[in-house]
């Protein structure tokens, strides 16, 4: 279950870039397919090199998905948690959980 959700947020971050590409490609502000899928995803991950630049009068859609990027970033990573949390709760019932948690160390004698 987590290496599918880990898989499913991965193809869902990809699948971003690919957008983006796609959007950089028909509004012409870069010329060819893999000019544009490298811009987008320096520009996705917020690596930024600079080698690679859209036309001047797209480069605030540039920044558009920079913080698109950031904050797929913080739902990707809240997601996985989430995804963990869940597979967890499955696992163990919450009963089992509080029982594990109430029970004492091995070391610790009742007196």
């Amino acid at each position: 279950m987590i290496a599918l959700g880990a898989l499913l947020t991965a193809a869902t971050l990809l699948l971003e870039v690919v957008l983006w590409t796609w959007v950089y490609r028909h509004a012409g502000a870069i010329h060819g397919l893999e000019s544009s899928l490298y811009f987008s995803g320096i520009t996705f991950t917020t690596v930024g090199d600079g080698d690679v630049l859209p036309m001047k009068c797209w480069r605030l859609l540039s920044v558009g998905e920079a913080i698109n990027g950031v904050l797929m970033a913080g739902w990707s990573k809240a997601q996985l948690i989430f995804i963990v949390q869940r597979a967890m709760t499955l696992q163990f019932p919450p009963d089992e959980l509080k029982s594990m948690a109430s029970h004492q160390k091995p070391d610790q004698v009742a007196q």
